[in-house]
Parts: C-alpha cells; sequence; structure tokens
C-alpha cells in the first residue's frame, strides 16, 4: 500500500510540474451524425406505402382528435423497411399539417436521456437551441410551449426498454389539448407495447414491385443510369448486373449520393460465372451505394474491396456464390455488423483468422450449405459479442477451433449434418453459458450425450 501510494503521489508531481488540469471527461451516447434523421423528405415519391400512410393520417386527424389524453402511435418492424420515411410522409401530409397546431421532430436513437429529449423537443418546437438549464425549468419551458395545444410529436428510431425514463417523459408531454399525439418508430415490439396507447402499427416487407426491383435491361448495358433519377426510399433491390457493359451507367446511378438508402439487394445471373472478378469489381466499386447502407445483400460474385466504405452496416447476406473459397480482410472493417449469413457457397473452405478481428460486434452467424467448409480459424475468438452461432450443412467442419472458449455471450447453438462429431470433441466442454441448443442431424447421427458442461440447457431434437 505504501508503494502504491508513492507512485501517486509521484504521478501527482508531474502533473502539477507539466501544468495539466484535472478533468473528468463524459461522452454520453450522442445519436451519430449518419443516425440522425429530420422531418424534410428527400425523396419525392416513397414506394408502397400509400396504405400504411392513410392508416395512420385517419387514425390521428379523425379517430383520436377528441381524445382528452395523450394518444401514443408506435410504428414498428425490422431495420430498412422505412418506418422513418414513412413518419416523415405522415408528419407532411396536408391534412396533419392542418390538424395539429405544433409539430415537432426528435430523432431518439440509443441514448433515452430524459433532459436531453426535452431539450431536443425545446428546439424543434421553437426553432432555436435551447439552454442547459437544470431539469425542472426545462420541464416548465416545454409544458409552456405544449400547453393546450394539439400537438403531433414524432420520437424517431426509439430503443431504450426503460418504462420509467419514457413515463417521467410522458408526464411531462400531458399538458396538450384534445387529440395530441405522438408517433414513435422502433424496431422492438417491447417498445411499442410500452409506450403505445394505440395498437402499433406493424410495418411489413415490401413486395418486390414496391421496394423498387431494378433488373438491368435485357441487352447487355441497357440503362442502370435510370436509378439516377429514381428518388428512392430505403429498399432497392438490383438484379441481373452481368448485363452492365458500360461502366458509366453504373457511376451515373449514382447511389452514394442516395443517403436514405439503408437495403441494398444486388445479384448476377446464375449463368453469368464466367465474367471476369475485374469487370465485376469494376461495377460494384461504380455503383457504391452509401455509408449509411445497413443492410446488403449480395447473390453469385462477392466482390473486393467492397466493404471498406461501409461502416454503418448491420447486416449481411452472402449467397450463391459458386467460387468462393475465402473471405479478404476488408471483413475487418465491419465494426458494427450483428449478422452475418453465408448460404450456398460450395468452395467456401475456411475464414481467415485476421478477417473476423474487427467482427467484435457480431451477434449471429450463419453458415449453410458451404459443404467445404472445414474451418471456422482461431479468429473465432474475437467474436465476444457473439450469440447465435449456426452450422447447417457443412459436412467438412467435424471440430472447434480452440477459440471457441472465448465466446463468453454465445447462448444458441444450432448444428445440422453432424451433431455426434462435433459434440465428441471436447472444447465444446469450454461452452458453459449456452441456453439454448438446436439439433438437426439425421437420423442414423443423432446426438445421444451432451458433454456434463452444457447438460442442463435446453435442447431441441
Amino acid at each position: 500500500m505504501r508503494e502504491i501510494r508513492e507512485r501517486l503521489d509521484g504521478i501527482a508531481e508531474e502533473r502539477i510540474k507539466f501544468h495539466l488540469n484535472e478533468a473528468i471527461s463524459y461522452r454520453g451516447a450522442e445519436v451519430r451524425e449518419e443516425r440522425q434523421t429530420g422531418s424534410i423528405i428527400t425523396q419525392s415519391h416513397v414506394y408502397g406505402r400509400d396504405e400504411d400512410k392513410e392508416i395512420i393520417v385517419e387514425k390521428l386527424v379523425n379517430h383520436v382528435a377528441c381524445c382528452d389524453d395523450i394518444s401514443v402511435y408506435p410504428i414498428v418492424g425490422i431495420g430498412g423497411l422505412g418506418k422513418t420515411t414513412l413518419a416523415q410522409v405522415v408528419y407532411n401530409d396536408e391534412r396533419v399539417s392542418m390538424h395539429f397546431e405544433l409539430r415537432i421532430w426528435v430523432c431518439i436513437s440509443e441514448d433515452f436521456s430524459v433532459k436531453k429529449i426535452i431539450k431536443a423537443i425545446i428546439g424543434s418546437a421553437t426553432g432555436t437551441a435551447c439552454e442547459d438549464l437544470d431539469l425542472n425549468p426545462l420541464q416548465r419551458c416545454l409544458q409552456d410551449i405544449l400547453k393546450r395545444k394539439r400537438y403531433l410529436l414524432v420520437l424517431d428510431d426509439v430503443w431504450s426498454e426503460d418504462e420509467e425514463k419514457w413515463d417521467r417523459l410522458k408526464c411531462v408531454l400531458a399538458c396538450g389539448w384534445k387529440g395530441a399525439s405522438v408517433i414513435v418508430t422502433t424496431r422492438s415490439r417491447k417498445v411499442a407495447s410500452m409506450m403505445g396507447t394505440l395498437p402499433m402499427h406493424h410495418l411489413s416487407g415490401l413486395s418486390e414491385d414496391e421496394c423498387c426491383l431494378f433488373i438491368v435491361g435485357k441487352m447487355r448495358g441497357c440503362h442502370l443510369a435510370e436509378l439516377k433519377g429514381l428518388n428512392l426510399g430505403e429498399e432497392l433491390r438490383v438484379t441481373h448486373l452481368n448485363r452492365v457493359g458500360n461502366l458509366m451507367d453504373a457511376q451515373e446511378a449514382n447511389l452514394v449520393g442516395k443517403p436514405n438508402l439503408r437495403r441494398l439487394e444486388v445479384s448476377w445471373e446464375f449463368d453469368s460465372e464466367l465474367e471476369s472478378q475485374e469487370k465485376v469489381e469494376k461495377v460494384f466499386e461504380a455503383l457504391q451505394p452509401h455509408p449509411n447502407l445497413e443492410i446488403l445483400m449480395i447473390e453469385v460474385y462477392l466482390p473486393r474491396g467492397i466493404l471498406q466504405n461501409l461502416s454503418s452496416l448491420r447486416q449481411m447476406y452472402i449467397g450463391d456464390f459458386k467460387k468462393l473459397k475465402g473471405f479478404a480482410t476488408d471483413l475487418v472493417s465491419l465494426t458494427g455488423l450483428k449478422s452475418l449469413y453465408i448460404s450456398q457457397c460450395p468452395e467456401l473452405e475456411a475464414f481467415p483468422e485476421q478477417a473476423l478481428e474487427g467482427l467484435n460486434s457480431l451477434q449471429h452467424l450463419t453458415l449453410q450449405m458451404c459443404i467445404k467448409f472445414s474451418n471456422l480459424s482461431e479468429g473465432l475468438r474475437h467474436l465476444s459479442a457473439l450469440e447465435s452461432l449456426t452450422l447447417n450443412g457443412c459436412p467438412g467442419l467435424v471440430t472447434f477451433p480452440n477459440g471457441i472458449k472465448y465466446l463468453s455471450s454465445l447462448r444458441e447453438l444450432t448444428i445440422c449434418g453432424k451433431p455426434a462429431a462435433f459434440f465428441a470433441d471436447r472444447k465444446i466442454n469450454e461452452i458453459c453459458d449456452l441456453v439454448f441448443l438446436t439439433e438437426c442431424g439425421r437420423e442414423d447421427s443423432k446426438l445421444t450425450v451432451l458433454p456434463e458442461s452444457i447438460r442442463k440447457i435446453d435442447t431441441e431434437y
């Protein structure tokens, strides 16, 4: 203890000697700039949401117009379906703007700080930055703004499931006139149930026509550039990229200039595997989407280098790539990736250890019908956030790497094909925190004995 005190005294003397000041630095969970949203619609047409818009507008303008209590209408759906865009369309509808005396838009994201939200509401309502006051005067100020007004407040992208914080905010908001309403957009049904006073509006996936399906023309090199003139929503599917003959078409599509695009599906025809890898890469490089992209689904080819600028990517699907043997190290750049799904890649043999180093946010990994896959690699130890691992139709993979013991977050393991071989591997004894196990092997390879360390988990056969 004396030695520790002496070292601390020495550090204090060095601080004074070099004129260093004491300070506490706090960096709250601010909304990242690329995730911030606003009420202005940046595209002139939104595909496939007319019916959803009419339902919500009708509810706000007619059904709850005479309600004394504040009405909270949750819009819920998975990422990339267009919840924010739908809220923007409703917010800017002429009937809504005429019905509500005051309209306010606030982007919440992951930090549900009551004080910050109140300041943001005041700033949005008044058009001026709010002073950094204590909570009580801020509450009074907000109630003075909302009092006896029929207002519409949009709380976009809510993640927090803290009911106590929501109750505190709701109490402050409950001062408006009849028909005062709140729209909440969220991916979580739990959040929607907690906050909503009205039945939640489930946003379903769009049909192929509605999600802006773009098929490159039957003649090679036809009109990919027409994407430039389309005011896209959040979802785009482009097929038959093998028909692109002119790289300028791909460049003029200007996907990098479409920051609202959240989900992109691209594919080549199955009989186009004679396409040179160089051409494939040049086409996709020219078609490079905006860094805001969150979901990427890609079939038949995986161009090298395409992932380096996609820092916001959360989900990635790779399928039907007959020649894929391994991954380039640019997987490392996907530090925010949550889900990786790989299917029908018969030549894929292994994950290079380096390729997994940056995937420390990955929560869900699925390998399906990759018959030559035989090595998860020691890079598995980097997947500290991995919660579920699915191995289906990978007969070449019969053992786990030593890195399996570092998967401290793994809760669900699904193995199809050769489960008995896996559980003969003693390294599975290292997985102590599994809570759910699914085994779907053939009748002649049914798993009969679990390792001692995981015998108490729930299982499905």
